[in-house]
Order: structure tokens, then C-alpha cells, then sequence
């Protein structure tokens, strides 16, 4: 067993050092081919004879400051799959803190040999920056494009359950996405209903929202929802009751589930194995109550019991209720 494990680590290892390896030399390809490219067009395609030199020690220094801010942002430690706009703010800042220190140093370097034969023209700078940005943004999430927005037109809908979210806040949100990137997922959204007027009409991944959760028996009707997932995790128990009833009157939608309260999501992430059928206590807003009869038997039987306030709903049903255990 730990032969095996160690196998799976080395792996792991071993794939994440390509991956790192795999950006780092494209980075290098990105950033040199910006700094040529920002010359060529700021030369209009004819670069004098004497900048082959120059260039070089150009491209260099250029590698040297904005490889290493891009190792100082941690952008050779992500998942290309699951890259996200986290990683895009990290490299706009990395790209954009390096390209002002590049600046910076060729103005110092700008009366020493070779950068004094061939003085770096401001503009481009701003094109390196451009150009840069561009490549090594779309490099890191072309492959996220491709499984989310190539593939999807062409997955099996057959076999998926059309699911209408009730809730187009993050939690609707992120368990969208999660619908959509999981192969595994037995569930298609196809749109989403929330109470708030500012978010009516709005397209989040792609999905919908399609109404407020007075239209929701219109909604179902007209778009033939499988289930409805309530994905309100701060949602009161009172409003998950008062959906409930509304959606079961219209006999329109087989199943009804949903996401667990917010406590019990205190890391922020959803996924599906978070979706369940709606029970008892979602409707309570509390766990319901377990009743070891055995031990209120023992307690009560061929005892003297005095009922406060029998006679009011509570009491009543109180007294009925312990008749079973022979006082």
C-alpha cells in the first residue's frame, strides 16, 4: 500500500514539474517574442542595424525582472484546469509591477553601454506590456475555455436532469459552474429564479434568470423542469417552506432539493455532494428531535404526574401523550 502511494506521489510530483516547466519555458517565448514584437512595431517593421545587440541585452533584462515577479506571485503553482480570475489579477499585477521596475532600471541603464547605442523608446513599453499580458493570460486559461465553453454545446443533455436554481446569488453561482465543469454531473441548469429586480435577465455562465419566484410556476411550465434547487444557504426556514409549498401546488417538478444552511458551508465552496433532498429540518430550522421512548417510559410508568396548564394546547396534548405510558 505505501508502495503504491509513494507511486501516486511521484506522479503527482512528476506532473506538476512538468506543468510548472511547460509555463515557465512558455513564458520565456512570451516575453521575449513581446519585447521583439514592441521594437518591430514601433520600427514599422525595419529595425536598424544596429539594435541586434542591444535587443538581446533588452530581452534579458526583460526576462530576468518579469520571470522572476511572476515567480513571486506564485503563477507556476495553479491548476490549468481550474485556473480562475484570481490568477488573471495576479498576473496583471505581476506583469504590471514588472513592467515599471523594467522601465525604471533601463532609465538608469540608458548611459551605459550597449542601451546608449540604442536608447529603448517609451511606447514600447506599453506594447511590451500589452503583448505580455495577452500571451500569458490566454496560455494559462485557454485550457478552462476549452473543457467550459468548446465542449459544452456538445454534451449529452439527454441524460441530465434540467434543473431550475432558486438563487442567483454565490452559492447559485458556484454550484452552476460545478454542474457544468464536472463530467460527472447528472444535472443540466437551465436557469435560474431570485427574488431580487436587479438581477432579473442577467446571464451568469451562460444560464439565465428567468423571473422572480412568483413566475416559478410559469417558469417550470414553459421550460419542463426536472428538480428545483434551492440554493440559499442563509435562507430562513420560513422562505424554504413558503418555495416549497408554492412549487408543490403547481404538480409541475418531480424532485425539490437543496443546499445545506450556511453554517454547515463555513469553507465558502459548493459542490454537488452538497445538494440533497429537502428534509424535515430544513423546514424546521432545526435538527429534529429524537425520542427515546424506552427511557420516558421508565420515568413515567406507575408514577404520580401532575400536568401544569392542562388545559391549554400544549398541556393537552401532553396529557395524551403520557396516557401511553401508564401513570
Amino acid at each position: 500500500m505505501n508502495t503504491k502511494k509513494k507511486f501516486v506521489e511521484f506522479i503527482l510530483r512528476r506532473t506538476a514539474f512538468r506543468r510548472r516547466l511547460f509555463f515557465f519555458i512558455s513564458d520565456i517565448i512570451f516575453i521575449s517574442f513581446s519585447i521583439y514584437a514592441s521594437f518591430w512595431l514601433r520600427y514599422n517593421g525595419v529595425l536598424p542595424a544596429n539594435s541586434t545587440e542591444p535587443l538581446l541585452y533588452y530581452i534579458l533584462l526583460a526576462l530576468f525582472i518579469k520571470l522572476s515577479f511572476l515567480i513571486l506571485y506564485n503563477l507556476y503553482d495553479f491548476s490549468w484546469q481550474f485556473v480562475s480570475m484570481e490568477e488573471l489579477i495576479k498576473i496583471f499585477k505581476a506583469l504590471s509591477i514588472s513592467s515599471i521596475f523594467l522601465g525604471m532600471t533601463l532609465f538608469f541603464l540608458r548611459v551605459y553601454t550597449p542601451f546608449i547605442e540604442f536608447p529603448f523608446p517609451r511606447s514600447t513599453l506599453l506594447v511590451d506590456y500589452i503583448i505580455s499580458f495577452f500571451l500569458i493570460g490566454s496560455l494559462r486559461i485557454s485550457k478552462r475555455l476549452v473543457l467550459e465553453g468548446i465542449k459544452s454545446p456538445f454534451k449529452s443533455k439527454g441524460e441530465k436532469a434540467k434543473v431550475l436554481i432558486y438563487g442567483a446569488g454565490g452559492a447559485g453561482e458556484q454550484i452552476t459552474r460545478e454542474m457544468q465543469r464536472n463530467k460527472k454531473s447528472n444535472y443540466l441548469p437551465i436557469g435560474f429564479v431570485d427574488d431580487d429586480p436587479a438581477k432579473q435577465g442577467i446571464i451568469i455562465h451562460g444560464i439565465k434568470v428567468l423571473g422572480q419566484g412568483k413566475d416559478i410556476q410559469n417558469i417550470c411550465k414553459n421550460n419542463k423542469v426536472d428538480e428545483l434547487l434551492i440554493a440559499l444557504p442563509s435562507a430562513h426556514s420560513r422562505e424554504i417552506k413558503e418555495i416549497t409549498e408554492n412549487v408543490r401546488e403547481s404538480n409541475l417538478i418531480e424532485k425539490i432539493k437543496i443546499l445545506p444552511n450556511v453554517t454547515d458551508l463555513m469553507d465558502g465552496k459548493v459542490t454537488l455532494s452538497d445538494i440533497h433532498e429537502i428534509e424535515l429540518e430544513d423546514l424546521l430550522g432545526r435538527s429534529p428531535v429524537k425520542i427515546d421512548f424506552k427511557v420516558i417510559k421508565d420515568f413515567i410508568q406507575d408514577k404520580k404526574v401532575l400536568i401544569t396548564g392542562a388545559g391549554g394546547s400544549i398541556g393537552s396534548e401532553l396529557s395524551r401523550s403520557i396516557l401511553q405510558f401508564n401513570p
